[in-house]
């Protein structure tokens, strides 16, 4: 597919770049990472919650691992609430990844809406 930029979309382009207080450059590379299903670029607080979030998501799996590892060693004694407990923890760890796969979607819909969308009409 080729598309021809006229001066009044870049000038479009350079007004949204502003507007969002970003370079030319890193409006395109946030376009090119939501086409191309990577999700989108955040930035400020909703970074650094997303940041601080998969942090904790880790540190959980990490210490699921090491529980797990107890148990089938023989260390720690396995029983049907513990049981439970993990596999309420893997649903939770489960939904929150699909949550997030869903911004990178949603948002992915969004841009390929967006470049489908002529401004010229044509």
């Amino acid at each position: 597919m080729h598309v021809r930029l006229t001066e009044d979309d870049f000038a479009a382009m350079e007004e949204t770049a502003e507007g969002l207080g970003i370079s030319n450059s890193d409006l395109l590379r946030r376009g090119a990472r939501l086409v191309s299903g990577l999700g989108p670029t955040f930035d400020g607080e909703t970074r650094a919650a997303i940041s601080r979030m998969a942090s904790q998501i880790r540190s959980i799996g990490v210490n699921i691992n090491q529980a797990v590892r107890a148990m089938n060693a023989g260390l720690v004694p396995s029983n049907k609430e513990l049981q439970d407990a993990f596999g309420q923890l893997t649903f939770l760890l489960h939904e929150t990844r699909e949550a997030y796969l869903s911004l990178c979607s949603d948002g992915r819909a969004r841009a390929l809406l967006a470049m489908s969308e002529d401004p010229r009409g044509e």
